[in-house]
C-alpha cells in the first residue's frame, strides 16, 4: 500500500492569513483578529498552519463570518471596505475612501 499523502492542493484564492483578513474587513490588525478568535466561539478554525504558526483560513468561510459579525466595510485604521460579488468570494474587494 502506497503511504498517504499530508500535501493539499488548494487554490491560493481559496485561503486567506491574518493579511487576508485584514484586507477583508478594511484593515482590522493582526491583535483584533486574535482577539475575536479568543471571543467568538463560532470564529472559523483554521484550515492549516504554514511553517506550523501562521494560521490558513477557507476564503469563503472567513467572508460569511465577517458578513454576520458586521465586520465587513468597518473602519479600521481609516480605511473602509466593501465587497462586490456575491459574499461568498466570487466578488472583488473594494476600498472605500473614508470621510
Amino acid at each position: 500500500m502506497p503511504p498517504r499523502s499530508t500535501h493539499l492542493l488548494l487554490d491560493p484564492r481559496e485561503i486567506v492569513s491574518y493579511a487576508g483578513i485584514n484586507q477583508l474587513t478594511g484593515g482590522a490588525a493582526r491583535s483584533t483578529i486574535s482577539g475575536w478568535r479568543v471571543r467568538h466561539l463560532d470564529f472559523p478554525e483554521p484550515l492549516f498552519y504554514l511553517d506550523g504558526q501562521t494560521p490558513v483560513w477557507d476564503k469563503k468561510e472567513m467572508i460569511r463570518w465577517v458578513t454576520v459579525y458586521g465586520k465587513k466595510g468597518k473602519r479600521y485604521r481609516g480605511v473602509a471596505a466593501t465587497l462586490d460579488g456575491d459574499g461568498l468570494g466570487y466578488g472583488k474587494l473594494r476600498r472605500q475612501p473614508t470621510d
